[in-house]
């Protein structure tokens, strides 16, 4: 994938995010994804999509 295409990928995250779009975001993130937030809490794909 060139530049522009990740380009294009980060718009749709962002906009998926702004607004709130489960379905979206769900399409877009990895279904292994996990994160750690400021309070050091992990989070999985679907703690983030509830």
């Amino acid at each position: 994938m060139d530049e522009q295409g990740i380009r294009e990928l980060e718009a749709r995250l962002k906009q998926a995010m702004v607004s709130s779009d489960v379905t979206a975001l769900d399409a877009l993130l990895a279904d292994d994804l996990t994160f750690v937030d400021a309070t050091g809490k992990v989070w999985s794909k679907a703690d983030d999509l509830n």
